[in-house]
């Protein structure tokens, strides 16, 4: 599981590097923010926490460190290639110099896969299942 979350790190950052517009593709299908999917269901959660710790084992092998919408891509393609229900979320907050700061994190049976400090700070703009 370890050498497909590097596999698939390692292809959405360079995915987000060459051709940024091409990530749109990779997020699915938005939903409505009101939409609970991703949210507590059956069976999941065992597996929403292996591909959390194989994603973050992935992470340290690279030079580099993986943005939150990198890792919530990798996270979000593992959980749908093994059947689990996720959302990926997109979330903003006002800084304290009147910019924005963007985030990025995926929610599957109620477990934060990846992305979830601080991710009460931040408001939810788009998900996608």
């Amino acid at each position: 599981m370890t050498a497909e979350a590097a596999v698939l790190l390692l292809e959405a950052s360079l995915t987000a590097t060459i051709a940024p517009t091409a990530i749109y593709a990779r997020l699915g299908r938005a939903t409505s923010i009101d939409d609970n999917d991703g949210e507590q269901g059956a069976g999941g959660g065992k597996v929403a926490r292996r591909i959390r710790r194989a994603l973050a084992v992935a992470e340290r092998a690279f030079p580099w460190t993986s943005t939150c919408l990198v890792k919530a891509i990798a996270a979000k393609k593992m959980l749908e290639r093994r059947g689990v229900r996720c959302r990926l979320c997109l979330g903003v907050v006002k800084t304290e110099n009147s910019g924005l700061k963007a985030h990025a994190w995926v929610l599957s049976e109620g477990i934060h896969v990846v992305g979830g400090d601080h991710v009460l700070d931040f408001v939810e703009v788009a998900k996608f299942k």
